[in-house]
C-alpha cells in the first residue's frame, strides 16, 4: 500500500505532507544503500606501507646483553644504510622485550592504513639496552634491508601494503 501511494503521484489533499516525507525517507534509504555498496566494493583505505619477514640473530651476537628487539620500517631513498635516515617518530615502530622473544622471529611492521608516494623503503632491526632508543647505537647489533613497496590499485594510486620476505640477520 505504501509503495502504491507513492507511485500514484502527488499527495492528496487529505495528507499534504506525506509525499515529501516519503521522498525524504527513500532518499535517506537510497543514500545508506549507496554507502553500504561502496564499502563492500572496497572504498576504504588500503593497508598501509610496511614489511614482513624473518629476523635472525648471528650466533656470535651476545643476545643476553640486550633487553629489546627494535624494528622500524620507513621511507628511505638512500641506496646505502645510514642510521641518521631513521625517523625519530617512525609510525612503523615495533619494540619487543627479548625476555619473551625468540629467534628466528617472524615480524610484521608497518602503518595500519594509507598510501605513500615513496616506493623505496627500509626495514632496520637491532638489539638494544636503551628503552628509549630511536636508532641503533654504534655497538648495537643490527641489520637493515631496503625494499620496494607494491603499487596500489588504480583506485588509490601511490604505493601501499605489506612487502613480504624482507628478511635479515642481526650481526
Amino acid at each position: 500500500m505504501l509503495g502504491m501511494r507513492i507511485a500514484q503521484g502527488p499527495p492528496t489533499d487529505e495528507r499534504p505532507n506525506q509525499g515529501k516525507a516519503m521522498n525524504r525517507l527513500f532518499t535517506s534509504c537510497y543514500a545508506s544503500l549507496i554507502g553500504l555498496l561502496l564499502a563492500a566494493l572496497g572504498a576504504c583505505d588500503p593497508a598501509g606501507p610496511g614489511a614482513s619477514g624473518t629476523i635472525r640473530v648471528a650466533p656470535s651476537v651476545p643476545v643476553a646483553k640486550f633487553t629489546t628487539l627494535e624494528i622500524r620500517t620507513y621511507a628511505d631513498q638512500n641506496p646505502t644504510f645510514d642510521v641518521k635516515d631513521i625517523p625519530s617518530e617512525s609510525p612503523s615502530r615495533v619494540e619487543l622485550p627479548l625476555a619473551t622473544t625468540s629467534f628466528p622471529f617472524q615480524y610484521n611492521a608497518g602503518e595500519a592504513l594509507g598510501t605513500t608516494e615513496q616506493a623505496q623503503w627500509r626495514m632496520t632491526a637491532w638489539l638494544s639496552s636503551d628503552d628509549a632508543a630511536v636508532a641503533p647505537k654504534a655497538d648495537d647489533p643490527q641489520c637493515s634491508v631496503a625494499f620496494s613497496l607494491n603499487k596500489c590499485s588504480a583506485q588509490f594510486g601511490d604505493y601501499c601494503g605489506d612487502t613480504a620476505n624482507v628478511n635479515c640477520t642481526i650481526q
